[in-house]
């Protein structure tokens, strides 16, 4: 199945052969006219979600099989926490939660409501459905890095509540744009094991640079140990924290998949 996640800035398409087999066909700016030359020729359906309402009136033209929240609630019987949640933190928050959390609900009649049994394979072989009945251990905090961060909390196949910050990229450039003789920030976050072994900042680029990395970091591991979840981050610049946290930049794609395959 072809997978398009149409974000702010970034719109990737994704072929989805199984939960372990993900490619990534194309990564484009957000911009309808290269869309639009990136999927003419395509004939089968392409599932599709988006957060960005330009994009609205594109999908219906084109006939691309739009997921919004009533539909993925239905299909998973996996709520959002509140009106205006947006669809792609309830994706995320559901693929990291079958697939990572060592956690499960209280009443299991809700795994049989949402079919999602019906992918027992794929959760058993990580080991979250052991046995029937059983409750083990802890839920998962989601922290997506994509033009904005957002950290959301699961437990017992229920968003608890969640939080949403400026991006990586924001975070770069409000210093200098608001105190404009503080620099603006480039290649600092390149090399994040350098970064993180200074003791002391030796210039103004390194104090902001480690200031901002410092703070997600501190973020992540309050919520964590406040709430005794485990960590999976996603999105775009996931990967600052890799060999920190657990990476998952395909929580969209499979997501998805498990909703439609079951």
């Amino acid at each position: 199945m072809k997978v398009l996640d149409i974000g702010n800035t970034r719109i990737k398409c994704y072929e989805v052969k199984s939960i372990d087999d993900i490619d990534i066909i194309f990564d484009i700016s957000a911009k309808k006219q290269i869309l639009e030359y990136y999927i003419e020729n395509y004939k089968e359906e392409i599932y599709t979600i988006s957060t960005n309402k330009e994009f609205e009136d594109f999908i219906i033209i084109k006939k691309l099989k739009k997921i919004d929240t009533p539909l993925f609630e239905k299909l998973t019987n996996f709520k959002s926490p509140y009106e205006g949640y947006g669809i792609d933190r309830l994706i995320n928050s559901f693929a990291a939660y079958w697939l990572y959390s060592k956690d499960m609900p209280d009443n299991l009649d809700t795994l049989e409501n949402s079919g999602i049994l019906a992918n027992r394979g794929i959760l058993v072989e990580r080991g979250i459905l052991v046995g029937r009945g059983i409750l083990v251990g802890r839920g998962i905090l989601v922290v997506s890095m994509g033009s904005a961060i957002t950290y959301d909390v699961v437990k017992s196949m229920k968003i608890e509540y969640g939080y949403i910050t400026p991006g990586l990229s924001q975070r770069k450039e409000i210093l200098h744009a608001g105190i404009p003789h503080l620099p603006a920030l480039k290649d600092e976050f390149n090399n994040i094991s350098e970064l993180l072994a200074l003791k002391k900042p030796s210039n103004t680029k390194e104090a902001i640079a480690l200031g901002i990395l410092k703070e997600l970091i501190s973020t992540i591991e309050t919520i964590k140990n406040e709430e005794n979840v485990e960590v999976v981050i996603t999105g775009g610049d996931a990967d600052l924290f890799k060999g920190m946290f657990t990476i998952d930049k395909f929580l969209i794609p499979k997501g998805i998949f498990l909703a439609f395959k079951k």
